[in-house]
């Protein structure tokens, strides 16, 4: 149904929206204590959303929303990649043969 659509897309926005938030705090933290590193680092973002759909459960239904928000920010900072500027090499792509459909999707006809 259409509905079951919009509730799940209004999940994924509010759950993109929290964890957005939570890395700018977390960022804060991961900036201070990496200041006098080589390069900057920066939080996770694959981490931080994984962290982050997690939680969400106990910061929503939870008796103590503060403390697993507190958690989660430092599950993020903990959670830190290098952003090298430097990087300008070319990747290689790998070329596919065709498009492989998965025998449990294919017709039988």
């Amino acid at each position: 149904k259409l509905v079951t659509v919009f509730q799940d897309l209004h999940a994924k926005l509010l759950t993109l929206n929290l964890t957005s938030m939570q890395m700018a705090v977390a960022q804060v933290r991961v900036d201070e204590r990496t200041k006098n590193r080589k390069h900057r680092y920066q939080v996770n973002r694959a981490q931080a959303l994984s962290r982050m759909k997690d939680t969400m459960i106990h910061i929503l239904n939870g008796k103590d929303p503060a403390l697993w928000i507190r958690r989660l920010i430092g599950s993020m900072a903990d959670n830190i990649s290098p952003i090298r500027l430097e990087r300008n090499f070319e990747r290689k792509h790998k070329q596919r043969a065709g498009i492989r459909v998965n025998p449990t999707y294919k017709r039988g006809w």
